[in-house]
């Protein structure tokens, strides 16, 4: 399966998990974001398209902050930390910057959307028995810059 790459559109309200409040968020985009969603259309439009693959896993938004890194579900609730393995994968990422990806499970070297449910939704899980990965879809913002209208190529 595949989507057509496009813009996300911002979003002023959303539900917090932890205590967090939207007030609190400063950065260059407001936080959380609408995360782009692929359209059903019956025929496919002619013209030339440039796709990317759809991992089969679960889209995860990353904000770094200068305060912390903060990470979205497309549900737009936030969480300061989910996957022990990704809270320090990020440490890289400027301050101000917002990725959009995907954390998946890899099982044979391929996607495995069971087992990211089974991960997200077990409190027994050790981490080792299903790790999760992050690919990374899209850079949304870059150093306090908003990188949404730049064109993909």
């Amino acid at each position: 399966m595949v989507k057509p790459i496009g813009k996300s559109n911002n979003v002023k309200e959303a539900q917090f998990e932890g205590g967090l409040d939207i007030n609190e968020q400063k950065d260059i985009l407001e936080f959380p974001v609408k995360v782009m969603e692929p359209k059903r259309v019956e025929v496919m439009p002619s013209g030339e398209f440039i796709y990317q693959v759809k991992w089969d896993g679960k889209r995860w938004i990353t904000n770094k902050s200068k305060q912390e890194t903060l990470f979205q579900t497309k549900a737009q609730k936030i969480f300061k930390s989910r996957f022990a393995e990704l809270d320090h994968c990020f440490d890289w990422l400027p301050e101000g910057s917002m990725l959009d990806g995907e954390v998946v499970v890899l099982r044979d070297g391929l996607p495995h959307f069971t087992s990211i449910l089974r991960r997200i939704h077990s409190l027994s899980l050790k981490q080792s028995e299903l790790e999760v990965n992050y690919v990374i879809l899209d850079v949304l913002a870059w150093e306090g810059e908003d990188w949404r209208s730049q064109t993909f190529i």
